[in-house]
């Protein structure tokens, strides 16, 4: 019976760029929320296309603002 378990050795593995580029988020979508941000006041203060995560920074007013439906 093949349980397609393989060996350590036998494993292919990602190396973190080739892990970015095929989970990680896409460039133009990152641009897409920094354009946004600064439309809003906002500050990107770290963005991470391998994690998939933007963190933005402003006071309660502009992101209130940039956030109401």
């Amino acid at each position: 019976m093949n349980t397609g378990l393989q060996l350590p050795e036998q494993r292919q593995y990602l190396s973190r760029e080739g892990f970015a580029a095929q989970r990680g988020a896409d460039p133009e979508d990152v641009a897409k929320v920094e354009a946004f941000a600064q439309e809003h006041n906002l500050t990107v203060m770290e963005a991470s296309v391998p994690k998939r995560s933007i963190r933005l920074a402003g006071t309660i007013e502009d992101l209130t603002a940039a956030f109401q439906p």
